[in-house]
């Protein structure tokens, strides 16, 4: 009989995201039949050696710093990253495929025959940055430029969730310069958001302040 092969899903905040993910490994499995998923609602290094001395081999965890990522390569077990905000130095990690995800805003952006092309995203966040690469590259490529607003996040850190800052930073910091931005942008706009709850705050912000008619503004994220 074979041993059972436990594989740990340690996550602090559990997002429709995440919840993909972890349906997906789920998924496979269900085809493995010696292999058990055990959920922990925690990903700090003490839960994650407990795991490990529980007879984990291996575990799926939210990492958001370079230096959680360092401490996990330590570890002694198989570790892929999730949420990784910073770079991960040689841990594996699942994210999204920013060129693709760039070359598919500015594709759609474009065949709308937008012309006028702005980026906001997070500064701090290698996604975001990569997507920002990708989306100033195409749209370079057939001749136009980006506009670009960029947040400076307070210090990321493993102990404060990913969406907790960014909600501080759209409540409380940048109002007024973004405003400025956004009226400054040529129009008609079309605008690719890093992530979708900067896009719900910028599509928000224009009504909100009554300045700048929607009809103008096409919004990604």
């Amino acid at each position: 009989m074979r041993d059972t092969i436990k594989v740990a899903f340690a996550h602090n905040n559990i997002s429709h995201n995440t919840q993909g993910i972890m349906a997906g490994i789920t998924e496979f499995m269900r085809t493995k039949e010696h292999w058990q998923l055990i959920v922990w609602p925690d990903s700090s290094l003490e839960s994650l050696e407990f795991l490990k001395n529980r007879g984990c081999k291996g575990a799926f965890v939210s990492v958001q710093t370079s230096t959680k990522a360092q401490q996990l390569l330590k570890l002694g077990i198989p570790v892929i990253a999730l949420n990784a905000m910073q770079d991960m130095l040689n841990l594996p990690y699942i994210s999204a495929d920013s060129e693709q995800v760039s070359k598919t805003a500015f594709e759609y952006l474009a065949g709308r025959h937008f012309t006028h092309f702005g980026f906001f995203g997070l500064a701090q966040a290698r996604w975001s940055r990569e997507r920002l690469h990708h989306f100033s590259r195409f749209a370079a490529h057939a001749g136009y430029m980006v506009r670009v607003y960029e947040c400076e996040q307070a210090a990321i850190t493993d102990e404060v969730p990913y969406t907790k800052l960014w909600i501080d930073m759209i409540l409380n910091e940048g109002q007024q310069d973004l405003l400025k931005w956004l009226t400054d942008l040529p129009k008609p706009a079309a605008i690719l958001a890093s992530c979708d709850i900067l896009a719900c705050h910028l599509s928000n912000s224009p009504a909100k302040r009554g300045c700048l008619s929607p009809m103008r503004w096409r919004f990604l994220a």
